[in-house]
């Protein structure tokens, strides 16, 4: 069901449209300022480490962030999730020594782990200074190497990360117009940790609900029970991975909770093909650009 006075074709495209302005901003944004901070910490390590020669368990353990590189320079790149199962070390701990503002260090045994790791996958060509020690400074430029390296990682870096911080930050800003919508409409947000405990004009956020994760339940003030499911996307591929995740979603809904209504907000680069297949199971659909109607349609 639709709650729009604009066809599902002019939403799509407006949808659209400003997903793409959007995108091209943000995503921008978020690039420019990793690949200035990658520099820095690429340029500094190295100086620090003689060119990567004397990365140590000691090294390691002064400078946790060094593993953000790394990974960089292992053939092939490998992955946080990969990098942390093939040495053994959790991928949240990981996470944690490649913030730049987290000063954890490493445990000893942690920090080798990761050398080893770093060992076992280097990119040789990418540091050839480490495997012809006994060549002639004269026959390669070292520091004009180092130079396009650093250049080259923190593009890889930025062009790598910049997407996941930009989905991340589209996903925040979707969930905060809806906070926002909830909240103007007089809806109080609450923290309760089963269904039944909401009450009336009341919400939470990201409540399990028949094993399943709605990211904002709602009551009205009759009572009445809202899931909703906030997604975006930046494709129309990815959209409907998402639709089969919501209509599973509402399937499981509906069979345990007859008495909810299932709700869809979405945004980004949506197939209307794949809206109207949410519309037709019985999902209310809003798109995150246009949520003025969502409090009354709570309401009514």
């Amino acid at each position: 069901m639709s709650v729009s006075d604009k066809t599902l074709e002019e939403l799509a495209e407006e949808s659209r449209e400003q997903e793409k302005e959007r995108y091209v901003k943000k995503c921008g944004e978020f690039q420019r300022e990793i690949f200035q901070a990658t520099e820095e910490v690429f340029r500094e390590l190295a100086e620090a480490s003689n060119n990567f020669r004397d990365v140590d368990i000691d090294f390691v353990r002064e400078n946790p962030i060094t593993v953000r590189i790394l990974r960089y320079l292992t053939e092939p790149i490998l992955s946080r999730d990969k990098f942390s199962e093939y040495c053994d070390v959790g991928d949240q701990t990981l996470r944690k020594y490649e913030d730049y503002e987290d000063d954890t260090t490493p445990q000893p045994n942690t920090a080798e782990k990761i050398i080893g790791t770093f060992e076992e996958f280097r990119n040789e060509t990418l540091l050839p200074w480490l495997e012809v020690e006994q060549m002639e400074y004269h026959e390669y430029d070292e520091e004009t190497l180092v130079k396009k390296l650093q250049t080259a990682i923190a593009y890889n870096i930025a062009t790598s990360e910049a997407n996941t911080e930009y989905r991340n930050w589209r996903a925040t800003i979707q969930h905060d117009a809806i906070n926002d919508e909830l909240f103007e409409a007089g809806f109080e947000k609450v923290n309760v940790d089963d269904v039944d405990e909401i009450g009336p004009g009341e919400y939470v956020l990201e409540l399990s609900v028949e094993g399943k994760e709605a990211d904002f339940a709602i009551r009205n003030r009759d009572s009445d029970l809202f899931l909703v499911e906030a997604k975006m996307s930046g494709t129309e591929i990815n959209f409907h991975k998402r639709r089969k995740e919501m209509i599973d979603d509402y399937n499981d809904w509906t069979d345990g909770r007859p008495d909810s209504e299932i709700v869809a907000v979405i945004g980004g680069v949506i197939d209307t093909d794949d809206v109207e297949r949410l519309e037709e199971v019985g999902i209310t659909v809003f798109w995150d650009h246009e949520l003025d109607g969502l409090s009354d349609f709570l309401e009514a």
